[in-house]
């Protein structure tokens, strides 16, 4: 398949630990050996039948965006919210989600501030303006 846009391509061979390679490409599919050798500029005799790689393949520049974690989303017949603990009290926060990366979530629309502290133990029954005790988490 060919595709107008070239992405940015790092390639490193698992069958040979000093080969690390990058590049750009607009191709992706199965490329015969040939065209894997041209592309990585080894020799023809280099990548064999049957060898791993691990490919990382950039689809875009990266981008800014609010995340919470996943278990912060509660979904509700009214769509999906968070619950944004201030005083005390959790506050009904609606919003529509985006991407996900290792266990976040991007809140894409509603007003959902960076660095809001939000409610992702016990959330499934928490109303607007409950009370809340809050319990320091342990971060990775």
């Amino acid at each position: 398949m060919r595709i107008a846009t070239a992405y940015f391509v790092a390639i490193k061979m698992f069958a040979m630990p000093h080969f690390a390679q990058t590049g750009e490409t607009n191709t992706f599919g199965h490329p015969n050996r040939e065209t894997a050798n041209k592309f990585l500029n080894t020799p023809d005799t280099a990548i064999k039948a049957g060898m791993f790689a691990r490919v990382t393949l950039r689809l875009g520049a990266a981008q800014q965006g609010v995340f919470v974690p996943k278990d912060a989303v509660v979904r509700r017949a009214s769509g999906q919210v968070v619950f944004v603990v201030e005083d005390a009290k959790a506050h009904m926060v609606p919003l529509k989600t985006g991407r996900t990366h290792e266990g976040l979530i991007e809140a894409v629309e509603g007003q959902l501030r960076p660095g809001a502290s939000v409610v992702i133990t016990g959330n499934e029954m928490l109303q607007d303006q409950n009370a809340v005790v809050i319990r320091p988490t342990l971060r990775n």
